[in-house]
């Protein structure tokens, strides 16, 4: 965490930042309908800042202890909102026009390392690489060289692939207007969620992963409860189907 301060030229400005009623960061509020608002309220683990060319663009970083990574089938299906909302809350309270420049999962991890008879150095760099950050940042190379400025075509820190011919194209980065359209996108699924729970529906429907069948259940208390199994209670199941992040953005009108 340290390694990837120092080599950034993002500062934080906040840890733990906590946003809702009654707090410095008011709530994300979203009309479910003419009478009713739903208000969202939360704790940012970290918020970086850069001033740059007389800009001021933010960075959000959520802690994970678990090996969760960004998740596009996730955020189509509604699951993995998080990093967005977090990122709307900031540039909504925020004084100063803000831009964004980065939705991020670090893994807080004590990874363990094989090595022979590799160099000290070595050893650091792929220590330093198990910790790479997981998400989307700006498609901007003053941006993406002032959040990892030892960037040498893949980064160590952030996903971007980076050469003297520009941003790579597998790298995960998006333009500050998709970035806009992303709010909008997560703003419109945290008030669909929002319009279910005002009309009472909390039926038992979990999650289903197209691609390689994971359910909800996996890890759920309730399962005793519920009692949906994966193998008799098929058609209980909400499939999440495959998606990819442009086709979401694109879904924005």
């Amino acid at each position: 965490m340290a390694k990837h301060i120092a080599d950034s030229d993002f500062s934080p400005v906040m840890w733990e930042a906590a946003f809702g009623t009654g707090q410095p960061l008011g709530c994300i509020d979203s009309p479910i309908d003419s009478k009713r608002t739903l208000k969202l309220t939360g704790v940012i683990d970290r918020v970086d800042v850069l001033e740059l060319n007389g800009k001021k663009y933010i960075k959000i970083i959520d802690y994970k202890t678990g090996a969760v990574k960004f998740d596009p089938d996730a955020l189509g299906f509604g699951a993995q909102l998080q990093l967005t909302a977090y990122l709307d809350a900031i540039i909504k309270n925020s004084k100063d026009e803000a831009e964004p420049a980065g939705i991020l999962y670090f893994h807080l991890d004590d990874p363990i390392i094989s090595f022979a008879e590799d160099s000290d150095e070595k050893l650091e760099r792929d220590t330093i690489k198990r910790f790479k950050m997981s998400g989307v940042t700006l498609d901007d190379e003053n941006v993406i060289k002032a959040m990892d400025k030892n960037i040498d075509k893949w980064s160590d820190i952030i996903p971007v692939y980076l050469s003297k011919n520009g941003v790579g194209a597998r790298s995960s980065v998006i333009s500050q207007e998709d970035f806009k359209k992303l709010r909008q996108f997560v703003t419109r699924k945290i008030t669909d969620a929002g319009k279910d729970m005002a009309r009472g529906n909390i039926s038992a429907r979990p999650y289903k992963k197209e691609k390689n069948a994971e359910t909800a259940c996996l890890f759920c208390e309730y399962k005793p409860i519920c009692k949906i199994d994966s193998v008799t209670s098929k058609s209980k199941f909400n499939i999440m189907t495959r998606a990819n992040l442009r086709t979401i953005i694109d879904s924005v009108d």
